[in-house]
């Protein structure tokens, strides 16, 4: 049997899969769909299957307008629509149009998580705002407006129709505020998404009209997707003629033509003859009583639990909110023991949060199947609400140190919080077999007794206890379990770390120094807390240690210049500040793969490769700092995981950095997304610069060396354009076969004659191919990534190809980089290569280069070394999970 889906969706009697956001088999109509196409045979005009009218035939913009102004009560002009390919594809194409990597583009959290990812591989900026009953708080869009009013562009996206995953639907009231906030900050643009627009269950539900009415840069986004059948690929953009305009004259549609004019065709059909409308109602009523259902049925199970349940008036959605003790990750660990399944709410967060919160879809099963799948969320939410039977969630746990101050306090808030407490550890006795994780609070000896007592065992292991603890035997157990070995369980403790993180090179001629006070028991000087952040100021420091009272901790850390003195204070008015502080650190110690673990962070990194993205004119690098972080046991595979777009973080290589090295400013080793060592990357090289200026606040000169010792210079010549020395380009010879050959295979891609004007071989610590093709209109149409790939298997070894037009001053790249197999959007020896050809045959010392991104490269030659200028810019921070490469 053939499998035309993308996944296969189990029947409601395997297990009732909510997750699912697809309409069901019921809903989609294809019987009339191959009427329509039946009634498509009468069609004698071939141009039907031929390159279609870019916005889309008149005809069927026509019908569609005229159905759509039915739907909105608003007027609808043909010339106001353009046919798309659904809204996913639509959101890529407006993404390459109108954004450049850097750019901010704000969401609402939550939102559809593959718009998250949409965005992610463009290297946009992701800002997240709240979502409020009426819609998007434009309190906090406007703070950010403003924030970023300088900007050339500003993009939010929005989802303003039964928004997924909420179903909140945004206001008219809000809708025209949004278009004044348009008005005053001309920089932004909004991407509406109103995929479910059309499903209203009644007509008093019918939501406002499409965002496109409200403000000319406001561009709506509709699809036939969720409305009539998602393998149709069809949709629209319906907005202003600027806007439309600009999408029209694009290369990648000047080239393709219009999006799908067949299906268009037949969908025509549909709304001429009425069965689209027909089938758009029954759909509204079917996904009217299945919602109905599935709200009706958990608020009479579950709504006496304290659970916010927001009801849909449209849509596919139903979004639970629980209290925030909860994570819907543990839920899912008993999900499949009860046949349901769900989407957790961090999901649709672009910063990991909502972990409280959950959505279910109804637009997949029966109402039978509704009734059951909620009946087994309903049983699954008791069970896990019952200590008794959910050993798996709430792990036994014990206490080692229990009769102390800290230790009492922890034991009650592990009971407040419903956690399933068994007892102390007592000295002199065995630990027993069921318990499923220990806090350990007790003392250096008490620590030692207990590693002595669990080395044979395999339990997770959360160690507060500072002071001359036994770390090899802890580091020999941490082989077989996870350990974290946590020096503070304050909530405030993490943010002063973050901001010490560099202090020591921002604040280079000043001294630093920490005082901390604990009670007089205390018995390690100094604390474990003093200890971590003197660390992370990095530099000789002097701590001071006082005991005295009953001090609950203080630590106060000073950095002090000739006129100048900075002061940092952090007090701890209570324990319970650790006692409650340690419940977060549960449930995560139990997911971790056997290893110790430091990090007093709230998200709980330390097992965890922190990274800053950077781009430099579209080439995008991940960028580690080697002595921040753990590194990864098998690097190149590391790499391969961690740069697929899609998939991971997505990059065109990965730079780890060591700063100082001995006599440098700065080390750095790149990696090409194959895993191999490159020994040189001009773009890299701007980055890892722009890395220590923003770090340091260094201006003037810096000199860095690569792992091959090659030694470059480089200036920040303004806040985002770094100039870098990158060598002495050398010609290589191209044997005569070769230039036949590639010659050939650019005369056959092309099927023209002579398409090649010239070829160059240099080597700029990378071997490059600088192949000069006869105009811009041939190098636009190459398919670089299948004739670089082509031209390597030619090769011994393997270099970047590099296809290029030069015009009078105009000179303009496009690059294959081998190490990434494909074509990057900018290569900085690559535009080196290309320079050196300018400067030896056009006489040339300064001249642009306009790479794949659209940005301008600038090189200039001084006494033979060649100097690469452009922008270089933070994309964002982030983690990555060595446990996990694919857990960004």
């Amino acid at each position: 049997m053939v499998r035309y889906g993308q996944y296969t969706v189990p029947s409601y009697n395997e297990q009732v899969n909510f997750g699912v956001g697809q309409p069901s088999t019921e809903m989609l109509p294809l019987e009339l769909i191959q009427q329509a196409m039946a009634e498509n045979l009468d069609i004698k005009d071939p141009s039907l299957l031929q390159y279609g009218d870019i916005p889309g035939y008149y005809e069927f913009r026509e019908a569609l307008s005229t159905f759509l102004k039915r739907e909105y009560m608003q007027e609808v002009k043909p010339d106001d629509l353009f046919v798309s390919n659904g809204i996913s594809q639509t959101l890529g194409l407006l993404c390459s149009l109108f954004t450049k990597t850097g750019d901010i583009v704000i969401v609402e959290e939550p939102t559809y998580f593959l718009a998250i990812n949409i965005f992610r591989e463009f290297n946009l900026n992701i800002k997240s705002i709240s979502i409020e009953d009426d819609g998007v708080s434009l309190t906090e869009l406007e703070a950010i407006l403003e924030e970023n009013k300088d900007n050339e562009r500003i993009l939010f996206y929005t989802i303003p129709s039964f928004h997924n995953p909420t179903s909140i639907t945004m206001s008219h009231h809000k809708r025209v505020k949004l278009g004044n906030l348009a008005d005053k900050y001309s920089n932004m643009l909004v991407f509406a998404d109103e995929v479910y627009q059309l499903l209203f269950f009644e007509e008093n539900n019918r939501p406002p009209p499409p965002l496109k009415y409200y403000h000319e840069n406001f561009i709506s986004l509709g699809s036939f997707s969720k409305i009539l059948a998602p393998s149709l690929r069809l949709g629209w953009i319906h907005a202003s003629n600027k806007i439309l305009d600009k999408i029209i004259n694009s290369g990648q549609l000047d080239s393709s033509g219009g999006l799908n004019p067949f299906v268009s065709s037949v969908v025509h059909r549909m709304i001429d003859n009425g069965t689209f409308e027909k089938q758009l109602n029954k759909n509204r009523e079917v996904l009217k009583i299945r919602s109905s259902v599935l709200y009706e049925r958990i608020q009479k199970n579950l709504g006496d639990k304290g659970i916010k349940i927001l009801k849909p008036d449209g849509g596919y959605f139903l979004w639970l909110e629980f209290k925030k003790n909860l994570n819907v990750a543990n839920l899912l660990k008993l999900s499949s023991k009860h046949k349901v399944k769900f989407h957790s709410g961090n999901k649709f967060s672009s910063k990991n949060g909502l972990k409280n919160c959950l959505r279910i879809s109804f637009s997949y099963y029966s109402k039978e199947g509704m009734e059951i799948g909620a009946d087994r969320l309903s049983n699954l939410i008791n069970e896990y609400n019952d200590n008794k039977n959910n050993k798996n969630i709430y792990p036994k746990i014990a206490i080692n140190g229990a009769d102390g101050k800290l230790g009492s306090l922890i034991r009650e808030s592990l009971n407040e919080n419903k956690l399933n407490y068994v007892g102390p550890i007592m000295r002199g006795s065995e630990i027993d077999d069921n318990i499923d994780l220990i806090i350990d609070v007790s003392s250096e000896s008490g620590n030692k007794e207990l590693m002595e007592k669990i080395k044979d065992k395999k339990i997770p292991l959360i160690i507060g206890t500072t002071g001359n603890l036994p770390i090899d035997d802890i580091k020999k157990y941490s082989r077989f379990a996870p350990v974290a070995i946590i020096s503070n369980f304050s909530e405030g403790i993490p943010y002063i770390i973050d901001c010490l993180r560099g202090s020591q090179t921002k604040l280079n001629n000043w001294n630093a120094s920490i005082l901390e006070k604990h009670h007089i028991n205390k018995k390690d000087k100094p604390s474990g807390t003093a200890k971590t952040l003197a660390e992370e100021i990095n530099g000789p420091i002097e701590i001071e240690s006082i005991r005295e009272g009953d001090i609950f901790g203080e630590h106060i850390i000073n950095f002090k210049s000739k006129y100048e003195n900075i002061t940092i204070k952090h007090e701890a008015t209570s324990r319970k500040i650790f006692a409650e502080g340690v419940i977060k650190y549960i449930n995560w110690i139990q997911t971790r793969k056997s290893g110790l673990y430091y990090e007093i962070k709230e998200d709980i990194v330390s097992n965890n490769v922190e990274f800053i993205k950077y781009s430099g004119c579209g080439n995008d690098f991940i960028i580690i700092d080697k002595e921040k972080n753990k590194m990864p046991s098998d690097i190149p595979e590391f790499i391969k995981k961690v740069c697929p777009r899609g998939s991971s973080v997505g990059a065109d290589g990965v730079i780890f950095i060591e700063t100082p090295y001995d006599k440098y400013n700065i080390k750095w080793t790149y990696f090409n997304s194959d895993g191999s060592i490159a020994k040189m990357c001009g773009n890299g090289a701007r980055c890892v610069a722009k890395y220590f200026f923003d770090r340091t606040n260094t201006d003037g000169k810096i000199n860095m060396i690569t792992a091959d010792g090659i030694i470059t210079d480089a200036v920040l010549v303004n806040d985002s354009s770094i100039i870098t020395s990158i060598g002495i380009p050398t010609f290589r010879d191209v044997e005569e076969n070769l230039r036949l050959l590639i010659e050939n295979i650019l005369d056959e891609e092309l099927m023209k004659s002579k398409t090649m004007d010239n070829i160059y071989r240099v080597d700029i610590l990378v071997n490059h191919l600088v192949i000069i093709v006869k105009n811009e209109s041939v190098l636009d149409n190459l398919y670089v990534n299948r004739l670089g790939k082509i031209i390597n298997d030619l090769l011994d070894v393997k270099v970047n190809v590099n296809f290029v037009t030069i015009n009078n001053d105009n000179f303009k790249i496009r690059t294959y980089e081998r190490g990434v197999f494909s074509e990057t959007l900018a290569c900085g020896t690559g535009c080196c290569a290309l320079g050196f050809v300018i400067h030896n045959f056009l006489n040339k010392n300064e001249f642009s280069i306009k790479v794949k991104s659209g940005d301008n490269v600038k090189i200039l030659f001084d006494k033979k070394i060649v100097y690469l200028e452009g922008e270089a810019n933070k994309i964002y921070k982030g983690t990555i999970d060595l446990n996990n490469y694919q857990n960004v």
